[in-house]
């Protein structure tokens, strides 16, 4: 995972995608059921080391679009797994 952050009370564990804007695969579609694990296993070992389970969190992923000589386009997909 590359981010974990907070919305309130929210913990956010957030993994990052970068692909070219004209790519027929969404960045989002990298994360699948085994990188999933992966995030899901990083969560937990963040939540034991905090000493809490009793925060509310949520898996996220953040798309970036990018193109050479432009500026990249960023989609937010929350709660994405």
């Amino acid at each position: 995972m590359d981010i974990i952050a907070r919305d309130g009370k929210l913990l956010l564990f957030v993994e990052v995608k970068t692909r070219h804007k004209d790519t027929r695969i969404r960045p989002l579609d990298a994360v699948d059921k085994t990188k999933q694990a992966l995030i899901e296993r990083g969560a937990n070992a963040w939540l034991k080391q905090l000493g809490t389970r009793n925060l509310p969190w949520r898996f996220d992923v953040i798309e970036i679009y990018v193109e050479e000589g432009e500026k990249p386009r960023i989609n937010h997909v929350r709660d994405a797994f």
